[in-house]
């Protein structure tokens, strides 16, 4: 229940809000294990939100199955006194996702506020007006399975170490599906997208000294992974783009060659990864102008532009190519790769002498696109000096002694 009202300038301000939501839940695990070398667990929970409008939708199961093999523990590799522990697993399960939905979803709600003033300083509303909100529809649990197989093992009762291969689905994803204008708004959440995550884990560790007093380890751990849009509803996309569909960082959806050069854009569609950069490219410096040049890809929409713009061109305009043009109003966004990193990871050290422990842990990851605002806007404006420069640019900038330089010729603006 949300009653608000507000007169500013000094005036009233009343209000109120209340918010009610609920999760039940029930769950259960077995596990068994025989010989001290085979492994079996079982999982099975039900939860139900009140998140979910109908009981069909309000209740979800979910599951897991996993089991563990100890090789090491097999008489056949008993004369193996080098390997500590070794051990084979695998497992698959299914779990429940309500984060992001609202506590209301598949409800109709409503809005009760106050419509004008009586006279002026009054503070008096001249009526109060029942509005009804967005159309909504019923949704349901997110799933997210995922099939996991792993190995451990430790050598000498010294180096240690782990492996895993992950491959997850998320079905029912909630995605905004476009409708008709005519029904009042532009799209509708539904569970009508699917995404796969897969990649790698590993853990490697020695203990460098380890006596019954003095224990001290050192492990290294790494993660590499990709994601991918599997599905998602109809009408998701545009001719221009191939069907493809573009979207911000702050999660709004631009149009065609977008707008907003200083917003991070990345190009999204069946089979593209989720974080797909897709920014202006910049192309050097036109030699014979001083000015930036810019890639535009050629198209039946922008071809006649390229032919007759007053900006230089470098490259064959043919539907299809890319070019490099001084024009920026022609100028069209590139796919650079995903922003995801390549691999992240870490590396950690911990000291045990009796009962003090020290413990230090540092993180790390390589490769993934990003966009850097401080040096595509700070550190070079093509449009007017302002400010400290950095010293990158200091005689590195174009004239017509330096026609080589790195950065294009400075304006100084008005």
């Amino acid at each position: 229940i949300a009653l608000n009202s507000s007169q500013g300038g000094g005036g009233w301000d009343n209000g109120g809000n209340e918010n009610k939501r609920a999760l039940e839940g029930y769950f259960g695990r077995v596990n068994y294990i025989y010989d001290n070398k085979y492994y079996v667990t079982a999982s099975v929970r039900a939860d139900g939100s009140s998140k979910f409008r109908y009981n069909d939708d309000r209740w979800g199961v979910f599951w897991s199955v996993g089991g563990a093999w100890r090789i090491s523990a097999e008489p056949w590799a008993a004369d193996a006194t080098w390997l500590t522990d070794l051990k084979l697993r695998a497992d698959y399960g299914v779990i429940g996702n309500q984060n992001g939905i609202g506590r209301y979803s598949g409800y109709q709600t409503w809005s009760y506020s106050a419509t004008g003033y009586t006279t002026p300083g009054s503070y008096s509303p001249a009526g109060w007006k029942l509005s009804q909100n967005g159309f909504t529809t019923p949704l349901t649990w997110e799933k997210k399975k995922t099939v996991d197989v792993g190995l451990d093992f430790r050598l000498w009762d010294r180096f240690y170490g782990t492996i895993d291969y992950y491959n997850t689905t998320v079905d029912d994803m909630i995605w905004d599906q476009p409708i008709a204008m005519t029904l009042g708004q532009t799209s509708i959440a539904r569970n009508s997208a699917k995404m796969r995550n897969q990649g790698i884990e590993i853990e490697l560790g020695v203990d460098i000294i380890k006596t019954p007093d003095i224990l001290w380890s050192f492990s290294v751990n790494g993660t590499h992974y990709t994601n991918k849009i599997i599905s998602v509803p109809d009408g998701i996309g545009t001719k221009a783009l191939n069907g493809n569909w573009t979207a911000s960082v702050d999660g709004w959806a631009i149009n065609g060659g977008a707008t907003a050069s200083n917003q991070v854009v990345y190009l999204r569609g069946k089979g593209k990864d989720l974080y797909n950069m897709y920014q202006f490219k910049y192309g050097g410096v036109d030699q014979a102008t001083g000015l930036p040049l810019f890639a535009s890809t050629v198209s039946k929409e922008n071809i006649n532009g390229l032919q007759t713009t007053s900006g230089s061109v470098i490259g064959e305009i043919k539907e299809g190519n890319t070019v490099y043009t001084t024009d920026y109003s022609l100028a069209t966004r590139q796919e650079f790769g995903s922003a995801t990193p390549k691999f992240i990871g870490g590396f950690s050290t911990s000291f045990r002498w009796k009962d003090l422990d020290f413990a230090a842990t540092f993180a790390f990851q390589c490769g993934g696109k990003f966009f850097s605002t401080e040096y595509a806007l700070n550190l070079y404006n093509n449009t007017k000096i302002s400010g400290a420069l950095s010293n990158e640019l200091k005689g590195n900038t174009w004239t017509p002694n330096n026609t080589g330089a790195k950065f294009p010729m400075q304006l100084y603006g008005t």
